[in-house]
C-alpha cells in the first residue's frame, strides 16, 4: 500500500503462500490477501515466444501478452520530464472527470469517524493507440498516458457486509442477440460508457469520504479541515459495477426499457403508441 508521501506502492513484508490454503494470516494476525503483476521486458517476451521447442508449463506461467504488458502500472520515479508531464495532464483529465460527474463534494472532517474517510492511490498506465486517426490526434504517438484515482476501499470496516453483485450477460443471452441480428439483418452498434463508475450513485445511508489528492485540494480549493465526500461511485469501490448497474437500470426504466425475466442485462424497448 501507498505511504502518506507518496503514489508508489510499497511492500516491507510479503509472504508467498499455496493459493490453496485457506487460512493465510498476516503478521497483524489479520486475513490477507496479495496480487502480483511481474512485468517483463520485450526481449523476455520474445526469448520465450520465439524458442523453436514447445515452452515448458513453467515458461508459460510468466508469459504476457503485448498489450497485457503495456497496460502494466507504470512508476513514475522511471519516467523522463516529457513522460511525467503527460501524466500530468491525465490526472488534471481524471480529477476533471471527477468533479463534472459530481462524484465528490467538499466536507468536514470532524463530521465523519476516522474509518469513514478513506484512503486513495493514482495509477498510471499507457494505454495502446491503435488507430490511425487516433494516432494522428495524438501526434502519431501510439500510446497515451492514462491516469485513475482509486479508492482503497479494502480499508473500510464494513466490506463484508455491502452488497456487490452485479448481473453481466450470460453466454446463451449473446447467442439469442446475435442470432437474431442475423436473422432481421440488423446492425449491430456498440458505445463506450466513459468513467462508466463514476456514475453509480451511492446508497442514501451510507456515507463515506476519501482523502483528496494535491491535484483534488487545488481543484477544489480545499481546506486542510476539508475532506471529498463521495456523492456517487468511485473505482477502487467494492459495490461499484452494482452502483453503475442500479444507475444504468434506473435510466433504461425511465426511457421506457423493459427487463426481460430470463436475464437481467437484457431491455426490451417498450413504444406506447397511444
Amino acid at each position: 500500500m501507498p505511504d502518506e508521501s507518496s503514489d508508489e506502492l510499497l511492500c516491507d513484508l510479503l509472504v508467498s503462500v499455496d493459493g490453496a490454503d485457506k487460512n493465510v494470516i498476516g503478521p497483524d494476525d489479520k486475513d490477507v490477501v496479495w496480487r502480483a503483476e511481474l512485468e517483463f521486458s520485450e526481449d523476455q517476451l520474445n526469448a520465450v515466444c520465439h524458442q523453436s521447442h514447445q515452452p515448458s508449463e513453467e515458461e508459460l506461467l510468466f508469459l504476457a501478452t503485448a498489450s497485457k504488458k503495456q497496460r502494466t502500472e507504470v512508476k513514475l520515479s522511471t519516467l523522463d520530464s516529457a513522460e511525467k508531464k503527460e501524466f500530468e495532464l491525465a490526472k488534471a483529465k481524471e480529477v476533471n472527470n471527477w468533479l463534472q460527474t459530481g462524484t465528490v463534494a467538499r466536507m468536514f472532517r470532524h463530521e465523519l469517524s476516522p474509518e469513514q474517510v478513506l484512503r486513495r492511490r493514482w495509477l498510471y498506465v499507457w494505454k495502446p493507440v491503435t488507430k490511425p486517426a487516433d494516432q494522428k490526434a495524438n501526434g502519431g504517438k501510439s500510446r497515451v498516458a492514462k491516469a485513475r484515482l482509486i479508492v482503497l476501499e479494502y480499508q473500510d470496516p464494513h466490506l463484508d457486509t455491502i452488497p456487490r453483485d452485479s448481473p453481466t450477460l450470460g453466454r446463451t443471452s449473446k447467442m439469442l442477440i446475435a442470432q437474431a441480428i442475423a436473422s432481421t439483418h440488423w446492425t449491430l452498434m456498440s458505445f463506450d460508457n466513459k468513467a462508466a463508475f463514476l456514475q453509480g450513485r451511492t446508497r442514501e445511508n451510507r456515507v463515506i469520504a476519501v482523502e483528496p489528492v494535491p491535484e483534488m485540494v487545488a481543484a477544489m480549493d480545499l481546506k486542510p479541515n476539508e475532506v471529498c465526500r463521495l456523492v456517487k461511485s468511485a473505482y477502487g469501490l467494492i459495490d461499484a459495477p452494482f452502483l453503475w448497474f442500479s444507475q444504468l437500470d434506473r435510466t433504461l426504466r425511465s426511457l421506457n426499457f423493459i427487463p426481460l425475466p430470463f436475464d437481467p442485462c437484457l431491455y426490451l424497448y417498450y413504444h406506447d403508441q397511444s
